[in-house]
């Protein structure tokens, strides 16, 4: 982090952030099984079938986290609690206090 803030490659909107999340959609071709199986896939929001994923990124664009492919049909917020262990691990803060303030552009 320490890195990230004093190259300047902080978020732009939000300095403090250590990293992004954001659970996103894959698409995929409609898998092969009873109706129902294949409804765990089926994205309503999309209208299509699927796969989601959450991916975590530090302010350069390298992904820290990426978490194992969930149905179509689950909530992102379902996906977010599932990866807990990971989120609650990156609140630990750091040894070395950092100031923020020269990050600011």
């Amino acid at each position: 982090m320490k890195k990230l803030v004093l190259g300047g490659q902080a978020f732009t909107n939000y300095p403090y952030a250590r990293y992004a999340t954001d659970v996103t959609f894959q698409q995929s071709n409609m898998p092969v099984g009873r109706m129902q199986e294949r409804a765990l896939y089926y994205s309503k929001k999309h209208h299509l079938h699927g796969y989601k994923v959450e991916v975590s990124v530090l302010p350069n664009g390298q992904a820290v986290n990426c978490t194992q492919h969930f149905p179509g049909n689950t909530g992102d917020i379902d996906v977010f609690r599932r990866s807990a262990e990971f989120h609650l691990q990156a609140l630990c803060k750091v040894d070395v206090p950092v100031k923020l303030g020269s990050a600011r552009r």
